[in-house]
């Protein structure tokens, strides 16, 4: 029965580009016979940089877009047939989306289903709540094998006293002394406190920095394991404040990108080296 599929739905979260994009049955569009005048005022008026043209017969094959993104100037618009090269399958997976994006250099794909266009997506529909979901989901992945993998290679008084430590250094004080004052209000209050459900992402980074764990992990250096941590911190902290946008510009594309590679890498890594 169709309903028990449900049961086995994945873990990750199912984001395509049709979820993501809007359909041509909700964009506006421009019609055939309206003036570059009009249609430079409603690409302005809507901060539309992709309008697609609604043909004479009812089809649409071509749309008109700024050379320059951002400039609503008629001399900057022009139009351009709807092909291969500009269109992606409307079910692409959100991590092909952005592998997509971040290849051709482009900032919209007209959304096809292999016989016409039914739908566009621009780097702007990439702050939605369904991708933040999705980097949510990932980052929470992220930080449960990496708790897993942390306590497998130290034990939970050492994780203690390294908060500590970080406790008394000022450019770390804050974030550990709230990690330990959680903690040890929790634990005098009766729960059954792990310290590690406590444990920030950047503190479980710098702790296998300094007990070079990342060594487990085949990293060849603390250099490249920072660097790489890095990328996924900044995905981290803008998923968790989701009033920021992910995607400013398509320079933010590549950011996040090269992020979810390294994403991926590490939770390949852990899964190598976590014993179940």
């Amino acid at each position: 029965m169709e309903e028990y599929r449900y049961f086995r739905q994945l873990s990750d979260p199912q984001i395509h580009a049709a979820l993501i994009g809007i359909s041509k049955l909700d964009w506006i569009y421009a019609k055939y016979n309206q003036s570059k005048e009009d249609v430079a005022s409603m690409m302005y008026s809507n901060q539309f940089d992709v309008l697609p043209l609604l043909n004479k017969n009812g089809t649409y094959t071509q749309f008109y877009k700024t050379s320059v993104w951002g400039n609503y100037q008629k001399e900057n618009i022009t139009w351009k047939n709807i092909d291969e090269k500009n269109s992606i399958y409307y079910l692409t997976s959100l991590r092909d989306v952005f592998k997509q994006f971040n290849n051709q250099k482009v900032n919209y794909f007209f959304l096809s289903n292999h016989s016409e266009a039914i739908g566009l997506i621009t780097i702007g529909n990439l702050n939605c709540k369904h991708v933040y979901l999705y980097f949510y989901n990932l980052i929470n992945q992220l930080e449960k094998k990496l708790t897993k993998f942390l306590v497998q290679k130290i034990s939970r008084d050492a994780i203690i006293n390294l908060l500590k430590s970080y406790s008394d250094n000022d450019k770390l004080r804050s974030s550990s002394k709230d990690t330990l004052l959680r903690f040890f209000t929790d634990s005098e209050t009766g729960v059954d406190a792990d310290i590690v459900e406590y444990l920030y992402l950047s503190e479980i980074f710098m702790i296998c920095r300094d007990k070079k764990l990342y060594k487990y992990l085949g990293y060849s250096s603390e250099n490249k394991f920072c660097y790489n941590n890095s990328k996924i911190k900044n995905i981290r902290n803008i998923v968790s404040h989701p009033n920021k946008s992910l995607v400013k510009n398509s320079d933010s594309i590549t950011d996040i990108w090269i992020a979810l590679l390294k994403i991926e890498d590490l939770l390949s890594k852990i899964d190598q080296n976590v014993s179940s």
